[in-house]
């Protein structure tokens, strides 16, 4: 008998699977409308570890995170940046999630990415959303 978190697991992932279209994963409906630049390199970054760790039903996790790296790489911003989609802005969370990715799948993360999150940098380390607030604050 299975024990049940390899079904919860299993259930999950599934479900993923599922809710995965054209190289994406899509949720969170803000204004811009849906994530699906940081929340397919977010759960892109959990397949990888999901297949890595050899969990119950992730055998394609892998292949479905490689999908999605090719798709989000071509919507990286000019400067560097990836954002909430293709409508907002780039963001530091959004390009740091798609650079964890990247390196997770072994690939090179795009002109200026990790340069570009110096510009998030503060002085304490951590690391902002937004590199300036005035952008940000004109759309919201």
């Amino acid at each position: 008998m299975r024990n049940q978190s390899e079904v919860a697991l299993r259930t999950a992932i599934g479900k993923l699977r599922r809710a995965h279209q054209d190289g994406r994963w899509r949720a969170f409906h803000l204004y811009p409308g849906l994530s699906d630049e940081w929340v397919a390199a977010y759960v892109g970054c959990a397949m990888v570890e999901a297949h890595e760790a050899g969990l119950a039903g992730a055998g394609d996790a892998r292949d479905l995170a490689e999908e999605t790296w090719r798709s989000i790489a071509s919507a990286q911003r000019p400067d560097g940046r990836w954002g909430f989609n293709g409508l907002a802005i780039g963001d530091g969370d959004s390009t740091m999630w798609a650079i964890r990715l990247a390196r997770a799948l072994g690939e090179v993360p795009g002109l200026n990415a990790v340069r570009v999150l110096a510009e998030h940098q503060r002085p304490d380390g951590s690391l902002s959303t937004y590199a300036a607030e005035e952008p940000i604050r004109s759309i919201i």
